[in-house]
């Protein structure tokens, strides 16, 4: 089942997405949790109004994926199943950088590298992709900063 919601919703907006993927989920649970939020933002580093775009950026590309991962391996259940398996969609970006996107940059690094240690630590059971796509034509490229 897809549940789609509003990543920049806060905790709230989160235990609701939770509880609704785990209403319409089979008995035995979820067995794989597909995070795919992103905003964008193009602008000069220092022309970046840090203020306004720096806490959007973090909460929808990484806190949110972060939390809402968490919050589902907990209610869930995953660790004393000894099963989950999480596929962010982070960016290029989360791997190098290139000029005007220095913020969103930022995010998809921390993304990147919070799972890839998540990963590192529950290996024996818990298997992460981090997908790291390049230009994609979609509307995030309508709503940057």
């Amino acid at each position: 089942s897809v549940v789609p919601f509003d990543m920049s919703g806060g905790p709230d907006i989160l235990d609701e997405a939770v509880s609704t993927a785990l209403q319409a989920a089979s008995p035995s649970g979820i067995d794989i949790i597909v995070l795919n939020a992103g905003q964008y933002q193009c602008s000069p580093a220092l022309d970046t109004n840090l203020d306004v775009a720096l806490p959007d950026l973090m909460q929808i590309n990484f806190a949110s994926p972060v939390q809402l991962s968490q919050k589902l391996i907990q209610k869930d259940r995953w660790k004393e199943r000894k099963h989950g398996h999480i596929v962010t969609i982070a960016s290029l970006m989360g791997r190098g950088a290139s000029p005007l996107n220095a913020a969103y940059s930022a995010s998809k690094h921390a993304l990147r590298g919070y799972f890839h240690a998540l990963a590192a630590e529950e290996k024996s059971w818990l298997r992460v992709d981090v997908v790291l796509p390049g230009a994609t034509d979609t509307g995030l490229w309508d709503n940057s900063y």
